[in-house]
């Protein structure tokens, strides 16, 4: 955030956020009944999260180093638990735990990054590692980047599983870094580890026993509080009703796909077909369930000269947009480096529907990835509508980042607030890009179906502060949406 200290109303086309020097990082939400924390993308950095709990008033570290959640609570983790720090399989762990411990309050969110760890046990597998490196599939998302065969030769590599995962790593899911982090990891709980050892660990992680295969198993695709919705990416008029089926396939999506074209919008369908949001988080949920019983039946590819089927290709396809039309509820985004909404998003946005409708059939099914640079419409009075419909008065999101504090879009836009709470570029000159920076995102007020949101936390320059938001489920008038403290928001120029 840039700029004065914001005043009491919200200023125009841009991010306000109100920092406080007097309040510090107290809740101000005393005597209240319900409280709901929500932490998301922590990434396997437990610097980061130990610092989250630390601000989050309600969780704590007891004598053993297992997380305890306050009487009465809840807490939602909004999924991406691993890949960017040394803590992956002991972030999984805590969070595991505490689920366990807390089953009807504590719930945790699949993100892309831990679904995606589906694929180690097939594409590093004896039957994989047969195939020849200019055989090994390339990233259907992404033709810009090398090949196996040509990064191996370019890197003066030979052909092997520690390479093969590294270039996986680096070159298919973002994260280069990871295979020294799990190294590190491991050498900090059974001491020094061979290259193999590393790779043995990602494939065993995913299998059932695995801490991030019990991350999965504890895990839903979305939950609903009350008046609250929480997703890993984004709710829009392309995921909004749209349940894969399990016989997806990891793939770039094709025009004979049930995800095209990408016009439909499967929360307007009429009589049986349209699926209300309860039944839409259900049938994800089930989805999610369904797919990890096909993974563990079926870990490797069911023919290795395609390398194509294997068990739990669906939610593989389910958090990649290529692979159904940009219909993933995991990786949409509504921002991505900003705002929930700015007139370079809507521009670029609009560019992408033109193509939609002149290119028909001939539309590639990478339209809507992430280096497209799309982003949701967040303001859709359709799918509002929809939500609206169910009582969801929130949408709870993390996935894509929007700097050193949460991003929000206001309820008096639409009648559904969003925040999106994703931080981990908080500051991209720090050796883990988030350097002194961390949210807490707490909902507060007498009932699930009656809160508000109060952000608060630490800016990357150290700067404290905190934020209330006007209390959804309840008709408030101008005077009584702050109660005296300072909004956060976003409004027209």
């Amino acid at each position: 955030p840039k700029g004065k200290v914001a005043t009491k109303r919200l200023a125009r086309g841009r991010l306000l956020l109100a920092l406080s020097s007097t309040r510090g990082l107290s809740s101000g939400m005393v005597g209240k009944t319900v409280r709901i924390g929500y932490c998301t993308d922590a990434e396997g950095n437990l610097s980061f999260f130990r610092k989250y709990v630390a601000l989050s008033g309600m969780l704590r570290f007891d004598a053993d180093d297992e997380l305890v959640l306050d009487d009465g609570a809840y807490f939602v983790f909004g999924g991406d638990a691993v890949d960017k720090g040394d803590g992956d399989l002991r972030l999984c762990r805590l969070l595991v735990n505490l689920k366990r411990s807390a089953p009807e309050r504590v719930y945790l969110l699949v993100g892309n990054r831990d679904l995606n760890k589906l694929r180690m046990t097939s594409e590093l597998s004896e039957q994989a590692m047969s195939l020849k490196p200019e055989d090994v599939a390339r990233p259907h998302w992404d033709d810009d980047v090398p090949g196996y065969a040509e990064w191996l030769s370019s890197s003066e590599k030979e052909d092997s599983r520690p390479n093969r995962l590294e270039w996986m790593l680096r070159h298919t899911l973002g994260c280069p870094e990871t295979f020294e982090f799990r190294r590190a990891e491991l050498k900090a709980l059974v001491g020094d580890v061979s290259d193999e050892a590393v790779v043995d660990s990602f494939v065993k992680e995913a299998l059932p026993g695995g801490a991030l295969r019990d991350y999965l198993d504890s895990s839903v695709v979305g939950v609903r509080l009350g008046a609250t919705l929480f997703v890993h990416g984004a709710v829009d008029a392309l995921t909004a009703g749209y349940v894969p089926s399990v016989a997806t396939e990891f793939r770039k999506g094709a025009v004979t796909d049930e995800a095209f074209p990408p016009t439909k919008r499967f929360f307007e369908e009429r009589g049986e077909r349209r699926l209300g949001v309860d039944d839409w988080i259900a049938g994800l949920n089930d989805l999610l369930v369904a797919g990890l019983a096909d993974h563990a039946a079926r870990p490797d590819f069911d023919d290795a000269s395609r390398s194509l089927r294997r068990g739990g290709e669906a939610l593989l396809a389910l958090q990649n947009r290529a692979a159904c039309w940009g219909r993933s509820v995991i990786s949409n985004c509504y921002c991505d480096g900003g705002n929930p909404d700015s007139a370079e998003a809507k521009a670029r946005r609009a560019d992408i529907w033109d193509d939609v409708q002149k290119k028909g059939d001939r539309l590639s099914a990478t339209a809507f990835e992430a280096n497209t640079g799309y982003t949701s419409d967040c303001r859709d009075a359709a799918v509002a509508a929809w939500l609206l419909e169910a009582g969801i008065r929130r949408v709870v999101v993390g996935h894509r980042p929007t700097g050193d504090s949460p991003a929000i879009l206001s309820a008096k836009y639409t009648g559904v607030e969003i925040i999106s709470a994703d931080t981990s570029y908080s500051d991209v000159t720090a050796p883990d890009n988030r350097g002194r920076a961390v949210p807490a995102v707490t909902l507060q007020g007498d009932s699930l179906d009656a809160n508000r949101a109060h952000i608060r936390g630490i800016l990357s320059d150290g700067r404290e502060y905190a934020a209330l938001l006007p209390t959804i489920g309840l008709e408030c008038d101008d005077d009584d949406d702050d109660k005296g403290d300072l909004l956060l928001g976003t409004e027209d120029p």
